[in-house]
């Protein structure tokens, strides 16, 4: 072969191999792009998972916390009825009493007509 066959074989040789290298780059950029957004898709994928996942117990203590008002509330409902409920127990307690002493003053029996104390 002569120095211009060799010559046009060896940029022939070039050109295809650097048009394979290009071709093979594109193909690893394209790759490694897919590969990028498929990362960062199951990043975004997990963030909202995990978004709503916050949501969701957010509101569970939001109204976990509404329900605990509701409860403290009934418990101080309940506790002060048993506080009127004893106070007045006392009061009607010392009443009868005062009522059995004046019937033992006027001479009547404590019971009342029964005759029971």
């Amino acid at each position: 072969m002569s120095d211009v066959a060799t010559q046009v074989v060896v940029v022939l040789v070039l050109v295809v191999v650097s048009l394979a290298a290009t071709t093979l780059a594109r193909r690893l950029l394209d790759t490694v792009d897919k590969a990028h957004d498929a990362d960062l898709a199951f990043f975004r994928a997990g963030y909202a998972g995990s978004e709503a996942a916050r949501r969701e117990l957010a509101e569970r203590l939001e109204d976990s916390g509404d329900r605990l008002e509701e409860l403290r509330t009934a418990w101080d409902r309940e506790r002060a009825a048993a506080v009127y409920a004893a106070n007045r127990s006392e009061v009607l307690e010392q009443e009868v009493m005062e009522l059995r002493d004046r019937a033992v003053a006027a001479g009547r029996p404590a019971g009342g007509a029964t005759g029971q104390p």
